[in-house]
């Protein structure tokens, strides 16, 4: 419906979802995003509160990192401070994500 595929022509598209887990690649909005961008060969980066089932998500090889904004945290704190958390996370990731293309890593 937003015909996403001319949306495309970007170097990284970065994503989110309150919990990550397998049903996100199987058809919701991250997952769906991710397989479009891969077959493209765009860069995805997830953002999520909680991530379930890592080891699946992982092995899809659809994200290029996955940024687990509540991880060690409450649910109560996450949800409490989660702008500041995931402004956090952005920070990073895209620190991160310049240093691997520079081929300098992190």
């Amino acid at each position: 419906a937003v015909e996403l595929e001319k949306w495309m022509d970007v170097d990284l598209a970065i994503t989110g979802e309150g919990k990550l887990d397998a049903g996100s690649l199987e058809g919701k909005g991250p997952g769906s995003l991710a397989h479009m961008l891969k077959q493209k060969g765009i860069p995805c980066i997830a953002f999520c509160g909680k991530l379930e089932e890592a080891d699946r998500i992982e092995a899809s090889n659809l994200f290029e990192a996955i940024y687990e904004i509540g991880q060690g945290r409450t649910n109560q704190d996450s949800i409490r401070n989660a702008a500041q958390y995931l402004k956090e996370a952005a920070r990073d990731s895209i620190t991160d994500w310049l240093g691997r293309r520079r081929g300098g890593g992190s």
